[in-house]
């Protein structure tokens, strides 16, 4: 699991989409549910080689470079599973947006685009569903998403504005497969999956 000290300070006082980001919950939340599963993590940074891994896990990795990207790219080109979710691949070192649309250069790993995220409240959640049955509940941000290449796994339910829009997906790229999910907060969804 990638823990990036530069997406941590970028997110930690960032005043959009929302205030309630909290990376370390989130690395906590992802090893929570490996270790629950007695399933082994090695906490990595960036600049870790990748390729001795079977599964890496890069929660909320907003700061992104294209070395970065390649070195991504070529971990699932070459049979690795890549997992990653909100706020994902957003901006340079320099905290600056990437053009051209969202997740940035991840985009092409993830075989996804979106062009607009939805904060919510602290207290609401919405159902997701995979298979007309609901799998789980999000809430935190929630990313429109629209698969290029991948494929959706789950959306979010029929009673909210964005029904229908992919939030979870995974895209076959190489060798490999690459996750993504577009909300914060995630009750039983990676559990059911």
């Amino acid at each position: 699991m990638i823990f990036d000290w530069n997406s941590y300070w970028g997110l930690e006082d960032c005043m959009g989409p929302t205030t309630n980001l909290d990376y370390v919950q989130e690395v906590y939340d992802y090893y929570r549910a490996f270790y629950n599963r007695k399933v082994g993590v090695d906490m990595i940074s960036k600049e870790t080689d990748l390729q001795k891994y079977q599964i890496v896990v890069a929660p909320s990795m907003y700061i992104n470079s294209p070395e970065m990207t390649t070195k991504i790219e070529k971990f699932v080109q070459n049979g690795g599973i890549f997992i990653t979710d909100y706020m994902s691949g957003l901006a340079d070192k320099d905290d600056n947006v990437y053009l051209g649309g969202y997740p940035g250069l991840l985009k092409n790993v993830l075989g996804l685009k979106y062009e607009e995220t939805d904060a919510l409240p602290f207290d609401q959640m919405h159902d997701l569903v995979s298979d007309g049955k609901i799998i789980g509940k999000g809430g935190l941000v929630c990313d429109l998403i629209q698969p290029q290449t991948a494929e959706s796994l789950a959306h979010y339910s029929d009673e909210v504005f964005y029904q229908k829009n992919s939030v979870l997906t995974k895209n076959h790229f190489g060798k490999g497969f690459a996750y993504y999910a577009g909300v914060g907060w995630m009750i039983k969804l990676w559990t059911s999956l």
